[in-house]
């Protein structure tokens, strides 16, 4: 069996608890593989741990315990050098839920793609304008959106654009934050699609943070079931969500809603 990609050994992250309250504990023990060009969901409710995961893997917190490893090779995920940051980006990406917050307000799109582009030692700044159309072909946008800023665009516009600056250095996995969740149905469609024609193309590994089953089972081959920061359930993406062996797995399951379903209320509302 071939090295995997990215593989986390007994993560854990607690959090102090304020004055007076115990410790968080919001990743217990949690392990995982992800394999080349794979596309790995992880899901859960609020809560349960799968963005801490997520802001772990990309630098953005560090592990209490535990190991994150790509290509057999252990991530130093403490180190705050340049260097080694740069080294994580150049291999890990991460595009965050909101677009908004996420880029930088100020700068063109070309500004923000130009920026994402200069971690890529090989790029060659002379033909940076032309990696820019590139970038922003390849995410369905053309090249007068490079002279707007995140405000001039919609939401569905943004979060292609957080995709293109993902895509810039070429990375081997790209982790997605419920980045489509902000999104209303039809853009949401779009950029699924969209994600998956990235993926066929380039072979970028996912790993796909969500709390939405219908969005998990068209996006990923594998998936993790999270509860409390542990994992309960993990296989294939239609073993568990058709076969779910997990009591939380199958309410996850079964809140979905289906075609007739219509809400009720318990009780009748206050005149």
């Amino acid at each position: 069996m071939s090295e995997p990609l990215l593989k986390v050994d007994d993560l854990r992250k607690v959090f102090p608890g304020r004055r007076g309250h115990d410790d968080v504990v919001a990743v217990d023990g949690v392990s995982f593989e992800l394999a080349p060009g794979e596309s790995l969901a992880i899901v859960g409710e609020s809560g349960s741990g799968k963005t801490t995961i997520a802001r772990m893997l990309v630098g953005l917190e560090r592990p209490t315990s535990g190991s994150i490893a790509m290509g057999g090779a252990i991530l130093d995920v403490s180190s705050r050098r340049a260097k080694d940051r740069r080294a994580r980006a150049r291999r890990l990406q991460m595009v965050f839920q909101d677009p908004y917050s996420s880029l930088d307000r100020l700068q063109t799109v070309e500004q923000i793609l130009s920026d994402a582009l200069s971690l890529d030692p090989d790029a060659v700044r002379e033909s940076r304008a032309e990696q820019v159309r590139i970038l922003l072909t390849s995410v369905g946008l053309h090249e007068r959106h490079s002279r707007m800023r995140p405000g001039g665009l919609s939401g569905g516009q943004r979060q292609r654009v957080a995709i293109a600056r993902a895509l810039a250095v070429k990375p081997d996995v790209v982790v997605l934050d419920e980045a489509v969740a902000a999104l209303d149905v039809s853009i949401q469609a779009q950029v699924l699609n969209l994600l998956k024609e990235i993926r066929e193309t380039t072979g970028t590994a996912y790993l796909f943070i969500s709390h939405d089953l219908a969005v998990v089972n068209q996006v990923s081959d594998r998936c993790v079931v999270m509860r409390q920061g542990r994992v309960v359930e993990q296989g294939t993406t239609a073993e568990v969500l058709h076969h779910p062996q997990d009591s939380y797995t199958q309410q996850l399951r079964d809140a979905v809603p289906r075609p007739g379903w219509s809400p009720t209320r318990s009780a009748e509302a206050p005149r």
